[in-house]
């Protein structure tokens, strides 16, 4: 009866332990499981506040390109690029900054572009996002260009018109209550030289793009010797910004798109019926009248030099043309 008592404490002792062993092995797991989808949920929550960061880093640089932060133009001017770190932001496991490049990719020529990199970064855990812009138009440019309208005669806003950016004009305005930028009449600059000779053995172009029509440009330089009329779409699949030189006038149709930064160039004056591109020059060389037409928007700026009636809108501003966030 003593063996049997015995041998039974025996066996629940081992049962006793092997219990014991498992609850310890159950618990150590669970208290892994619980740690590691911490570690996880800790990581999650840094790479969306660093990505926050970089965001806001992004923003910071494009306002101050839009403001013209003379620090940063001076830098990008004379260096090809403006560094930046920011403040502390944030509190607690979340506290970070952000690193800003503003960089000018043509220096030391400047075409007007301007990319943009923001790396967000968690101060503890070390976790970090980077976000890239490239830009074009708008800052940076300086000189006659930086003005939505300029004209080497007079300026006339009138009816619905509305200039959202500078003008300027070597002679008058007329509607600068219509201006939300900088108004400066009597204010001469010389006019961009065009030579035609440089263009007229360059590639021809349609002197009439189509409603619906597409025309892909591949070439940096395109003539026609006609007056130029687009309706249709222009798709610049070029890294550059392309020129497109009219010896007649040039007529901007309702349905006309541009694709990527394109000039057109004219001997005579321009008509803006109806645009929608978000990177077009209009240089108009000739001594009459260039207008935009009332109902009409144009994101972009017309450099003419005569005189530039606007019934319509015209916008030239900073133009974000790629974003891309990184790990």
């Amino acid at each position: 009866m003593f063996v049997a008592l015995r041998q039974s404490r025996g066996s629940a002792a081992i049962t006793a332990l092997i219990v014991m062993t498992m609850l310890a092995i159950v618990g150590t797991a669970a208290a892994v499981l619980s740690s590691t989808e911490g570690a996880i949920a800790a990581g999650y929550r840094d790479g969306i506040a660093a990505q926050y960061l970089a965001e806001a880093g992004a923003l910071w640089a494009i306002t101050q390109l839009k403001k013209e932060n003379s620090v940063v133009i001076t830098n990008i001017q004379t260096t090809g690029e403006y560094k930046a770190v920011s403040s502390t932001k944030n509190s607690g496991a979340t506290t970070g900054n952000y690193q800003i490049s503003i960089a000018n990719p043509d220096f030391p020529q400047d075409k007007g572009s301007r990319t943009i990199t923001s790396v967000g970064v968690i101060s503890v855990s070390k976790a970090a996002r980077t976000v890239g812009l490239l830009t074009i138009g708008g800052s940076g440019t300086g000189g006659i260009y930086k003005n939505a309208v300029y004209s080497g005669s007079d300026i006339v806003v009138e009816g619905q018109g509305v200039i959202t950016g500078n003008a300027a004009a070597a002679g008058s305005i007329a509607g600068s209550h219509a201006i939300s930028g900088s108004s400066s009449p009597h204010s001469q600059e010389p006019m961009p030289s065009f030579g035609i000779i440089d263009y007229m053995n360059k590639p021809q172009i349609n002197p009439i793009i189509s409603n619906l029509e597409t025309v892909t440009l591949r070439a940096a330089k395109y003539y026609t010797d006609k007056d130029f009329s687009v309706g249709g779409t222009i798709d610049n699949v070029t890294s550059e910004p392309v020129i497109i030189y009219a010896k007649g006038n040039v007529t901007i149709n309702n349905g006309a798109k541009c694709r990527g930064p394109i000039t057109i160039v004219t001997s005579g004056t321009v008509t803006v019926n109806q645009h929608e591109s978000t990177s077009l020059t209009l240089v108009a060389l000739g001594s009459h009248d260039s207008q935009v037409t009332a109902g009409t928007v144009l994101n972009g700026r017309i450099i003419a030099k005569g005189r530039v009636i606007v019934n319509g809108m015209v916008s030239h501003g900073f133009q974000v043309v790629a974003w891309k966030n990184h790990r």
